[in-house]
């Protein structure tokens, strides 16, 4: 066991030195009756011992006897979970160590604590850059989202392995499996709705959930905003069947996410649905021409960031957030079982799912109550809207995008342009031709600075103008998932 360095991690990591103690004195307990932790830890084995400690007020109620095999003065309960919170504490620590083999020479001949090298929460949470991203009251505003991130870290953990979920995201984000990361984090907010209106939840962990999902929410706006590589529609829908199951860590609140509802404010659906926009490339069925729209936002970014610096200020990333921002307020949402009455997304207030019923409802800005969701269907139908999570309502384009590439070829040469660029690379690489091929070929893309400054940047006026005939040409609207994909 690895004391000195824990003690020092967990008062970097803002704890008291009396507390870390504690703490530390927990761990030492368990390792006494269950030895080798780093083994276990390391090697994945360590979810059957964070078993034994699980042990909820009904275990207490019924005077059953914890599964652990430490002796307990005093009260079963509290002192359970006190050393369940201080093993998941050792886990994070452990796990946030990494051995650099590239630097440490000759690894059979190396000390292992010489080689091993922590990473800081504040590479985990990008404490930084969070900071940085903020637009108002930066520093304070991003210090209490960290805290709440941290404490909320301690809160839902992985199942598989018991590490904490959102650490596991930022593993996740440095492998570059960003879909699986957005995902999983989509995943944990549906957690937290779930667990706020469940009707088994305790009313004292109210406020403090409350506070974590917003700082989760608001900590999914910073990630997405500030990724280089957004994943594609497709390896997001792929990386949904893949999520690790994700379970609340402490006992004192059961783990169920059926809530009796969910509720969307209009800004957090303007900011998923943006998000999805920005994932939805496409390709025409009869011609050479796509709709790359996750590279066309990397290249607006890029611009705007690593371009070339002039006198006037760079605002292009700026200009494809004000026209995503722009598009999501005009996506349709049918309130008409005859599918001919509908709302903007500007003038709804929220939505609301109710997830025991697979019901949808929305609250309009004009209007009070709750009013049903509709959705088209894939044979031209209108239907009540049946989901369970915002992840199974798409955005569906009408006319479909591949025919609108096919029928505007002639009006939009920048785009033809980028994709004949898109078509050499993949050719040169042996890569398909796919969209969810498109993240690896916009690595390819942008490796070469040089490349993109004379052959990319210069196509975005034109882009900026194409868009907009794009996005005029087709109609958005929300729409059950199940319908979309068999209409695709």
């Amino acid at each position: 066991m690895k004391e000195k360095e824990f003690l020092d991690w967990l008062i970097k990591s803002g704890q008291q030195e009396n507390s870390a103690g504690s703490v530390l004195s927990r761990v030492k307990r368990i390792e006494e009756v269950y030895p080798d932790l780093d083994s276990r830890i390391e090697d994945n084995s360590i979810e059957p011992l964070l078993n034994v400690f699980i042990y909820t007020k009904k275990d207490e109620s019924k005077k059953r006897i914890p599964l652990h095999k430490i002796e307990i003065k005093g009260n079963q309960y509290n002192v359970t979970q006190s050393l369940r919170t201080a093993l998941v504490q050792y886990i994070e620590f452990v796990r946030s160590y990494k051995v650099n083999m590239s630097e440490s020479g000759d690894s059979d001949t190396q000390d292992t604590e010489s080689i091993l090298t922590p990473i800081p929460y504040e590479s985990i949470y990008k404490v930084n850059e969070f900071e940085a991203w903020l637009p108002e009251n930066g520093v304070s505003s991003a210090k209490q989202y960290i805290s709440n991130l941290r404490r909320l870290g301690g809160f839902l953990s992985i199942k598989a392995n018991g590490v904490s979920a959102l650490e596991y995201v930022s593993r996740l984000m440095s492998e570059d499996k960003q879909a699986l990361a957005f995902e999983l984090l989509e995943n944990m907010e549906n957690k937290l709705s779930g667990l706020l209106t469940s009707a088994s939840f305790s009313s004292e962990w109210r406020h403090d959930i409350s506070n974590w999902r917003s700082g989760l929410r608001k900590y999914v706006y910073f990630l997405q905003d500030n990724s280089e590589e957004t994943p594609d529609e497709e390896e997001l829908e792929e990386a949904h069947t893949h999520i690790p199951a994700v379970e609340v860590a402490d006992g004192d609140v059961e783990d169920s996410d059926n809530g009796e509802k969910i509720s969307y404010s209009v800004e957090e659906l303007k900011k998923n649905f943006a998000f999805r926009l920005t994932t939805q490339n496409r390709m025409s069925n009869d011609k050479d021409i796509y709709y790359p729209i996750s590279i066309i936002r990397k290249l607006f970014c890029y611009s705007q960031r690593k371009g070339k610096k002039t006198s006037t200020p760079n605002r292009d990333y700026d200009w494809f957030k004000n026209w995503i921002d722009d598009y999501t307020e005009e996506i349709k949402v049918i309130v008409c079982d005859k599918g001919d009455k509908s709302y903007p997304l500007s003038g709804v207030r929220s939505l609301v799912l109710y997830p025991a019923t697979d019901n949808v409802y929305v609250h309009l800005s004009d209007t009070n109550g709750d009013i049903r969701v509709y959705t088209h269907t894939h044979d031209g139908k209108t239907e009540p809207m049946k989901v369970t999570s915002l992840r199974n309502i798409h955005i569906d384009h009408t006319p479909l995008m591949a025919k609108v590439l096919s029928d505007n070829i002639a009006s939009t040469p920048a785009i033809d342009a980028l994709s004949k660029e898109i078509k050499s690379v993949a050719k040169a690489k042996r890569i398909d031709i796919m969209p969810a091929n498109f993240g690896k070929i916009s690595k390819l893309l942008f490796t070469d600075a040089e490349y993109v400054n004379s052959h990319l940047v210069p196509l975005i006026p034109a882009l900026k103008d194409e868009l907009n005939i794009l996005r005029n040409k087709c109609t958005l609207t929300l729409m059950q998932a199940s319908h979309n994909l068999k209409k695709k």
